[in-house]
């Protein structure tokens, strides 16, 4: 079996919590996930480069989703505006999949 590439991984051993990245399989392109600003305080637009069905979800620290959005059909560079209303202050993954390519990135909520 092994680590699912591009998938987000949570560990927790003995109460220390790690969160890591395996890195896609290599694909006919990169999304070339980018959002600004980070860090920030409300929101942030997240632009990536997208080739079919896409769509995001976003989790803290722990794994646990707290944002899903579905994106549509993208051909090309795409974004959306992720709103942290409603969440604490910390680092939070976005993983976004579209057509065969799937990437994480982090967006870090500041007060």
């Amino acid at each position: 079996s092994g680590i699912d590439p591009g998938m987000l991984h949570i560990f927790s051993v003995d109460g220390f919590t790690t969160v890591s990245v395996s890195d896609p399989l290599p694909s006919a392109g990169r999304l070339n996930i980018s959002n600004y600003p980070n860090p920030f305080t409300e929101e942030t637009r997240v632009t990536y480069s997208g080739a079919g069905e896409s769509e995001v979800t976003i989790y803290d620290q722990t794994g646990r989703e707290v944002f899903h959005q579905y994106l549509g059909r993208t051909n090309g560079r795409s974004s959306f505006m992720w709103s942290a209303e409603g969440v604490a202050p910390s680092v939070y993954f976005a993983r976004i999949s579209s057509g065969s390519m799937v990437e994480v990135t982090s967006l870090t909520v500041v007060n």
